[in-house]
């Protein structure tokens, strides 16, 4: 297997190099370096090495979280869902009403049970689950990942720097924190346990791997679709790799049927109510370029490091040394996800990759450090033996410093990524929306411009549930329709968003080409999501004074979050005149 080449490869590699040296120094640092790979022999230095590991990543996970009284970015379309799911005692109800849509509710429901129990049990606000929850999940997840690198790497120094590299890198957790975060947390660490597990039932065949391997699996198919097919093809890869045996293909045909008979409740539910074509619809959704990925994967950044992508260089050396040593299913497992699965590669991606940041600072990066402090400064043969202790020294520290730089960049790198991406809705907006809420028509329709990309677009999918109006152009919740319903709504919203930099006649022009209704233009006057490291844009305050001079269209509210205008046809036909409402918003207290 290539975890048992693994786990000797530098010690061997190293005592060659420095076997051949004649000196008696080259035999003392041998044994130097030989004390230095033993700092991890104790398995409480271990534990405790692991400990820190997960401290860091709790604390860049709930950074932020405390400082907001708002789920981060998403979720406004699951909070909907999980109100419908307690509104039915529980039953899992036939449609999600969001949006002025009746969707079937045909997404993996476990999440949205966690949610709602416990709401039930302890009495918190959903907007509190959806903040908590999320992040606790994603913990979770990089203490599985730390089970699953310590069965298949072996080697306990090389299992903490790929669990530092894992608790640090952005994009192992970016998204997971996030309100919407509640499925994709959740998935994410049922798919990492039931890896795991698939390792080691090819590798020790025992009933209780069988069992578990079921069972983790099937929660990972109840909480996220994307990651019961990150294990599929996870389990297929070890299958070949470690499991080709009469044994191995029975124990696989047990798992897949044990799967399929625990999540029957659910997906046999949803296919008698709706058919099979909500799933259809979901998987044609969301596709991404394999090309464009592969480019993405080359220029390192693939976890979203804000400064330097100094993770994603040591991967790809790893990928690199992995190919030379012939050491072939880590980078493999890369390329498969990377063909299979290009729409959640990136996140996907940060099991193997952080387990090759590992292999590549244990195996290749020390080593050389080690050397280089180590080698004689002269071919004089005889050099004092305590010349030879500062390398000693040097020698024992090379893996420490190097552990605590990753660490200190690390922290940097994560803090900035997750304050540039991850953000709540502000309480400014959530005024704009309680407003819309009491002092509009309950049918009235808003065309919603933030400059967002929709994915990263809080205003846009909360907006229908705090506002309880429909938004013309939100994409969430479309990916269950049929005929190309998702596609069709996506480009509609890009073509709007365009319009945060232009000018009245932009709207009119998108509603004319979409065949949009609408009674109001809320324009978010915040910065957008896409900021940088220095400085952050603000949104559409040309579009807003384009409206302003417009006859027909009224200012009706404002604050430091958004602008709405009502349509002068909409304030004829319901008799309302706007300054009034600008001084009744302007009165109205946030939420």
């Amino acid at each position: 297997h290539f975890p048992e080449e693994a786990l000797g490869a530098t010690s061997t590699a190293t005592g060659e190099q420095i076997g051949s040296e004649p000196h008696a120094k080259a035999r003392s640092v041998t044994e130097a370096v030989a004390s230095a790979d033993t700092a991890f022999s104790s398995r409480a230095v271990y534990l405790i090495a692991l400990g820190f590991v997960l401290f860091f990543g709790t604390l860049v996970r709930f950074g932020l979280i405390f400082t907001v009284d708002f789920p981060l970015n998403d979720g406004g379309m699951f909070l909907q869902a999980i109100v419908d799911l307690q509104h039915a005692h529980f039953a899992l109800p036939q449609v999600i009403h969001y949006n002025g849509l009746s969707l079937p509710y045909a997404y993996p429901p476990l999440g949205f049970y966690v949610a709602g129990l416990l709401a039930e049990i302890t009495h918190a606000s959903l907007f509190t689950i959806l903040r908590i929850v999320p992040a606790t999940f994603s913990v979770l997840t990089l203490a599985a990942f730390m089970l699953l690198a310590n069965s298949y790497l072996r080697r306990r120094d090389t299992v903490v720097v790929a669990s530092l590299a894992f608790a640090l890198v952005p994009r192992s957790h970016n998204w997971e924190i996030m309100g919407g975060g509640l499925t994709r947390s959740i998935g994410f660490f049922f798919a990492m346990l039931a890896i795991w597990q698939v390792y080691l039932l090819y590798t020790q065949r025992t009933r209780a791997t069988l069992i578990w391997t079921t069972v983790f699996a099937a929660m990972a198919c109840l909480s996220h679709l994307e990651m019961a097919w990150f294990v599929a093809f996870s389990a297929v890869l070890f299958f070949l790799t470690y499991g080709r045996t009469r044994a191995g293909l029975r124990d696989s045909l047990i798992v897949a049927l044990g799967v399929l008979a625990m999540t029957s409740p659910w997906w046999g539910l949803v296919i008698a109510r709706h058919g099979i074509e909500p799933f259809i619809n979901a998987g044609h959704t969301g596709s991404h370029s394999v090309v464009v990925i592969l480019g993405f994967l080359l220029t390192l950044n693939w976890g979203q490091e804000p400064l330097f992508p100094i993770f994603g260089a040591l991967a790809l050396f790893g990928i690199l040394y992995c190919a030379v040593r012939r050491r072939y299913f880590l980078p493999l497992w890369v390329i498969v996800g990377l063909v299979l699965d290009p729409r959640k590669f990136e996140t996907e991606a940060m099991v193997p990759l952080s387990m090759l940041v590992g292999i590549c600072v244990i195996e290749v990066i020390v080593p050389m450090v080690r050397l280089r402090l180590t080698s004689p400064p002269t071919t004089d043969d005889r050099l004092p033996e305590a010349s030879d202790r500062p390398a000693r020294r040097g020698v024992a520290w090379v893996g420490p410093i190097l552990v605590g730089i990753l660490v200190i960049y690390g922290m940097m790198s994560a803090m900035i990524s997750t304050a540039l991406g991850d953000v709540g809705l502000a309480k400014s907006e959530r005024q704009a929306m309680e407003w819309t809420r009491t002092s509009t028509a309950p049918n009235s329709r808003f065309t919603i411009i933030t400059g967002d990309k929709w994915a990263s677009d809080r205003t846009s999918e909360w907006f229908p549930v705090l506002a309880d109006r429909t938004s013309a152009a939100t994409v969430q919740g479309y990916e269950w329709l049929p005929n190309g319903a998702y596609g069709k709504q996506e480009r509609s919203y890009q073509t709007l968003q365009k319009c945060a930099s232009e000018t009245v006649a932009c709207i009119d022009s998108w509603a004319a080409d979409e065949h949009a209704s609408y009674d109001y233009v809320y324009i978010a006057t915040r910065d957008l999501q896409e900021g940088t490291l220095y400085y952050h844009i603000p949104c559409c305050g040309g579009l807003v004074a384009s409206f302003e001079s417009d006859p027909d269209y009224a200012l009706v509210f404002q604050n430091d979050g958004a602008a709405i205008f009502e349509r002068k046809s909409a304030i004829a036909h319901a008799g309302v005149i706007g300054p009034a409402l600008i001084d009744q918003g302007r009165r109205q207290k946030p939420l």
